[in-house]
């Protein structure tokens, strides 16, 4: 049996903070589309490797892991000969699994855009991620909505998206404020919402949830239209949490076995 990708050479935990990992290991590695497709050459036409996936383990000798935040993975993949290499975000990856295996270990899977082709043979990956420890309930200060759609609101690292502002027709309210759920690692973050006039007086509203095509939103209905409205968001944030970094050698070269059978 011949041409057989050698794989890995290397995986080198960075320091962390404010906890160190005690262990990051590359546990799983993969080049092709789809299917994993092996060709007499690695050159050749038919070896549509456009992307490399890797599956990284994490051990901590302290605080429970709670979840990985996606949104906060970045990579740079270096080829053979590049100084500065190629940035990628959370946007640009695909992330397959994410698996909390117990209290202290964790799993994470990443495609990653590769052309060998293109790119070559031989490169280096720099990247890092950060892994969530604890959370807890929190409340954001007061926050004057400016009341248009686009308008975003950042809860520590957890993004709300206002999406619409209604004044509805044949309705006891004259004023509805529509929030919207960032996809990816944000999709079950839990919040609530309290409303206040430009005076910090509270006003009532009543809240309806609904999903459509996996984006979740959540329509306040204000039962006053104030001049101007604050918003005190609760909400779960995280306490503590580790970014872990890593570095990765790949080299993608071909080597020849020759199986040799007892007669």
């Amino acid at each position: 049996m011949k041409h057989i990708p050698l794989l890995l050479l290397l995986l080198l935990p960075l320091a962390t903070t404010p906890t160190r990992a005690t262990n990051v290991e590359l546990v799983g590695f993969h080049i092709g589309s789809e299917y994993f497709i092996l060709t007499e050459e690695i050159n050749s036409d038919d070896f549509r490797a456009r992307q490399m996936i890797f599956v990284l383990k994490c051990t901590f000798t302290e605080g429970q892991i709670s979840g990985i935040n996606t949104d906060s993975i970045r990579l740079r993949v270096i080829p053979e000969g590049s100084t500065s290499g190629i940035s990628y975000s959370a946007n640009d990856l695909t992330v397959l699994v994410t698996e909390v295996l117990d209290d202290r270990t964790a799993l994470l899977q990443i495609a990653c855009p590769y052309d060998v082709n293109v790119l070559g043979t031989k490169a280096t990956i720099q990247g890092e991620v950060l892994v969530v420890l604890e959370e807890e309930e929190k409340q954001s200060r007061p926050i004057q909505l400016r009341l248009e759609p686009g308008y975003e609101v950042m809860l520590d690292n957890f993004p709300i998206l206002l999406s619409g502002v209604e004044i509805p027709k044949n309705s006891p309210y004259p004023l509805a404020i529509t929030f919207r759920m960032s996809k990816g690692n944000n999709e079950d973050r839990k919040y609530s919402v309290k409303f206040f006039d430009e005076k910090m007086r509270p006003i009532s509203s009543d809240r309806s949830d609904y999903v459509i095509d996996n984006i979740h939103e959540a329509t306040y209905s204000l039962q006053q239209r104030p001049r101007t409205v604050n918003a005190v968001f609760n909400y779960v944030g995280v306490s503590k949490s580790s970014t872990v970094r890593f570095a990765l050698n790949c080299n993608l070269d071909l080597i020849d076995l020759t199986d040799e059978f007892e007669k």
